[in-house]
């Protein structure tokens, strides 16, 4: 028998609670209601059900139980369309939640296939913007609404969508190698740089994911404030817009798509004029753009500067779109998974032992590639300390860079697996890839040194 539940906010156990007094009671509160318990917050999120029969469930990224574990569901407290979801969170904590609201039931089956696959349906066509929530709300591949949660109200983290966002051009770019389209935004601060000896040409970061960074969390306000106080040198920021769809086929080792970037997307901006240095061109990607990222780099390993990888999916490496991945397959006894539903079931299980044995295969190819010649790249890498496996493969990943002797650095920020935490540690390795350190002219890169058809 299901035991009565019981919430432990004061405002819920009002005798009026659900009444329309005591929803204008509540409206100058945000969610979620906080009471302190053992050092940490008691959040009760609070909903009003539109249909007695629907249900109500939340996802608080790094926090509630897995899909895979348990369907997360409000309590509607009784007689009343009030739910209620508890739980306790670190007094700063930080990041996105999702509510959805659905006629549908939950399935109660183990398959993790299934229970992925009517989670992700849930998330695009019935995702709520939460009404108490006063922190602006943003969209994500798959939920049509994400919202942000901040705890701690002075903390610096928090993402705002400013009204006085730099002007941002935005094209359509065709790749003639790819046969497809995207949408880029780029955003040059040498205008607000105004020291004499401005260089003539400019340093440009290429952002996968970009609409994210471009739009959704923009990372543009506090870079052009911190230019403008010349904190930090200029740069052209390029952002490439991605879907679902595309982001899946692209960024698992997509061999074509990293050379689009580098010999198709970079000449097409010099005509803009954004007097770019493609001597200092950096790629960042975050999970399977942080792959992206580093897959780039081994395919031109002394094409970038900077690398950066937050929270990178290294253990999807896909080699059916690889050539350079599958001409190093021979040399390890490693049987890699190519099939779409044998890659959508390690995604589910990716702690498993295949999963150790595909990022090893994915780290014996680094290994055969920046053996063959030094590269000067700096790669960054980052993972949450919420995170675990990914946590483990990106320091495992750190390593071997250094192992091979290549620039690297790990770091682990706090948070999860979170587009809020990624901006607050993005933008801090941002202000370090753009300060008079790293941006030297001694640390300027030499021309590759391996042809194209070396790298293939």
């Amino acid at each position: 028998m299901e035991l009565k539940f019981h919430p432990t906010h004061p405002l819920l156990n009002q005798e009026n609670v659900g009444s329309s007094a005591w929803w204008e009671q509540i409206k100058p509160y945000s969610n979620p209601l906080i009471t302190h318990h053992n050092g940490n917050s008691r959040c009760s999120f609070i909903w009003k059900k539109k249909e007695n029969k629907n249900n109500i469930l939340i996802d608080i990224y790094s926090q509630t139980p897995s899909i895979y574990q348990q369907w997360n569901l409000f309590h509607q407290l009784e007689g009343t369309d009030v739910c209620v979801y508890e739980i306790d969170l670190p007094q700063d904590w930080f990041g996105s939640y999702v509510i959805v609201e659905t006629e549908d039931d939950p399935p109660m089956t183990n398959e993790a296939v299934l229970r992925r696959k009517w989670w992700m349906s849930q998330l695009q066509h019935f995702a709520q913007a939460d009404p108490l929530s006063t922190h602006p709300r943003y969209s994500g591949q798959i939920a049509c609404v994400i919202n942000q949660l901040h705890l701690n109200p002075h903390t610096p983290s928090k993402v705002e969508k400013l009204n006085n966002l730099p002007e941002v051009q935005s094209k359509t770019w065709f790749s003639h190698r790819l046969k497809t389209q995207y949408q880029i935004d780029f955003f040059s601060t040498a205008s607000l740089h105004h020291q004499q000896n401005q260089p003539h040409s400019l340093p440009v970061l290429l952002f996968l994911d970009g609409q994210i960074w471009s739009e959704q969390l923009p990372l543009l306000p506090f870079l052009t404030d911190r230019t403008a106080s010349q904190s930090i040198f200029p740069a052209t920021f390029v952002f490439i817009h991605s879907d679902a769809a595309k982001r899946q086929h692209d960024y698992g080792c997509h061999d074509d798509f990293s050379h689009a970037l580098v010999t198709e997307l970079l000449p097409w901006l010099q005509q803009f004029d954004l007097r770019i240095d493609t001597q200092q061109t950096s790629i960042i990607g975050q999970s399977l753009g942080g792959l992206c990222a580093i897959h780039s780099s081994l395919l031109y390993p002394n094409f970038f500067q900077h690398v950066v990888a937050q929270s990178g999916s290294y253990w999807w490496s896909d080699l059916k779109n690889s050539p350079f991945l599958q001409s190093r397959h021979h040399q390890y006894l490693v049987n890699p998974l190519t099939k779409a539903n044998e890659k959508s079931q390690k995604y589910l299980n990716f702690i498993s032992k295949q999963t150790s044995q595909q990022n090893l295969f994915f780290r014996h190819c680094l290994h055969s590639s920046m053996s063959m010649t030094w590269t000067p790249t700096q790669f960054h890498i980052s993972a949450g300390h919420c995170e675990t496996d990914m946590y483990e493969l990106s320091q495992q990943l750190d390593l071997h860079l250094k192992q091979n002797g290549s620039h690297s650095s790990f770091h682990r920020y706090y948070g999860g697996h979170d587009p809020v935490n990624w901006h607050q540690d993005l933008l801090q390795t941002l202000n370090n890839i753009l300060s008079s350190k790293h941006l030297s002219k001694d640390n300027k890169h030499e021309p590759a040194t391996r042809k194209l058809s070396e790298s293939i």
